[in-house]
C-alpha cells in the first residue's frame, strides 16, 4: 500500500511539473490517513524518524503552502514531559548556565498573498496521535486547500501552529524567562540544508529575520 501511494504522489507531481496547464493534478490520501505539512525541523525526514522511533517509509515532498508567513512566534515550554523528560536546553548569559524557561521556535501565521516551502508527507492514525502528543503548545488545523503543487483527495491535510497562550506575542524583557537557543537554529538550518540549496535559499526568503538579540549560546541538555 505503501509503495503504491508513493508512486501515485510522485507521478502526479511529475505530470505536474511537465505540463503546461494550471489545472492541478490529484494526490489521493488512503482512506483512515491524513497529509501533514511541516514547516520548520519537519522538513527533515530524520526527524520525522525520530518522532515515530522506526523508519518512515511514506511520500515525502516539498511543496508551498499558500496563504501563510514563517516567524519567530512561537513559544515551547523548555521542560519536555516525553523521555527524556526533563530540561531540553541549558544556555550560557553573563557567564553563567541557566534553563530557560521557554524556548522560541518557528510559527506561521495567515498571510493572503504570501506562501512558504515546506514538506508533505502523510501519518496512519497511531503516528498522527504521537504527533499530536510531541507538538507540545501547538494546535493542528487544515490547510488541505492550500498546497499549490496539488489538489488532495481521500483524506484531510493538517499543519501546525503554536496557540494564542504559546506565542511570543510581546517584546522579550527577560532572556531568563524566553529565549531562542543557537541550536535550535543550527537544529532549522540543518533541517533546510538537507533539503538542498534551492530550498534552503527559499526558506530563508521566507522566514521572519531572526532578532539576534534573543539568541543565546546553547546546548541540548544529556
Amino acid at each position: 500500500m505503501t509503495s503504491s501511494v508513493n508512486c501515485l504522489l510522485l507521478v502526479s507531481l511529475l505530470v505536474s511539473a511537465c505540463t503546461h496547464t494550471t489545472e492541478k493534478v490529484t494526490v489521493n490520501i488512503p482512506e483512515g490517513k491524513v497529509g501533514i505539512v511541516g514547516y520548520g525541523s519537519l522538513t527533515s525526514k530524520d526527524q520525522l524518524e525520530y518522532y515515530f522511533d522506526e523508519e518512515y517509509t511514506g511520500p515525502f515532498q516539498f511543496i508551498h503552502l499558500e496563504g501563510y508567513v514563517r516567524r519567530w512566534s512561537g513559544r515551547f515550554p523548555n521542560d519536555s514531559i516525553h523521555p527524556p523528560e526533563g530540561v531540553i536546553v541549558h544556555c550560557m548569559i553573563d557567564g553563567d548556565t541557566l534553563a530557560p524557561q521557554n524556548i522560541i521556535v518557528l510559527n506561521i501565521h495567515q498571510e493572503p498573498g504570501s506562501a512558504i516551502n515546506g514538506s508533505f508527507f502523510i501519518l496512519d492514525q497511531n503516528q498522527l496521535k504521537l504527533m499530536d502528543q510531541a507538538e507540545i503548545g501547538y494546535e493542528r488545523f487544515e490547510v488541505t486547500d492550500q498546497i499549490r503543487e496539488f489538489r488532495v483527495e481521500g483524506g484531510p491535510v493538517y499543519a501546525y501552529r503554536a496557540r494564542s497562550d504559546y506565542q511570543v506575542d510581546e517584546a522579550v524583557q527577560d532572556l531568563k524567562h524566553t529565549a531562542l537557543p543557537s541550536v535550535y537554529l543550527d537544529f532549522i538550518d540543518e533541517a533546510a540544508s538537507g533539503a538542498g540549496e534551492i530550498y534552503k535559499k527559499e526558506f530563508y526568503e521566507s522566514t521572519a529575520k531572526v532578532d539576534k538579540s534573543l539568541v543565546l549560546n546553547c546546548y541540548i541538555t544529556e
